[in-house]
């Protein structure tokens, strides 16, 4: 099967490339749109920017599907809003903590090497929860105090 699939030959759909498949892997029909667009196939196929927009806005977004979307969608990402709702996405469900602590690792490990993409999250966040970043540093000082606290105080009642 090549990567793009063959048109559809009905008289409703004539021209329309066959992607909205469920059972088709994610990064796929990524590579279907990006080669539709590099092929400049005519005509425009926005339902496959459609699907993906609806993938990434009802899935848990996973690392190789940020990536995917990121490397074939980053330089578009004025005028295509799948990067966009990817980073939204990624960044609501770390906020809220939707992603497991080894998840989110491993959502932080996998963008590490994309800055830009670590910086979009982090903005999206603060955009999303202005005070939360605020919240988190304030919560990690009083944890620094009571743990200095207690450090003194087990120093203290040995010296006695």
């Amino acid at each position: 099967m090549a990567i793009v699939d063959i048109y559809l030959r009905t008289p409703t759909q004539l021209g329309k490339l066959m992607t909205l498949d469920q059972k088709r892997p994610f990064a796929k029909v990524v590579a279907i749109h990006e080669a539709a667009d590099v092929l400049d196939i005519k005509p425009r196929q926005p339902h496959i920017a459609g699907f993906i927009v609806g993938y990434l806005s009802h899935n848990k977004v996973t690392p190789d599907d940020m990536l995917v979307v990121h490397k074939c969608f980053y330089d578009r990402r004025g005028t295509c809003k799948a990067w966009r709702v990817m980073v939204h996405q990624v960044a609501w469900w770390l906020a809220t903590s939707k992603y497991t602590a080894d998840e989110a690792i491993e959502l932080k490990t996998a963008a590490t090497p994309y800055p830009e993409l670590v910086d979009a999250v982090d903005r999206q966040i603060d955009e999303l929860f202005p005070k939360k970043r605020e919240l988190a540093e304030r919560l990690a000082a009083a944890e620094a105090e009571e743990k200095a606290y207690m450090a003194k105080e087990e120093g203290d009642s040995q010296e006695a």
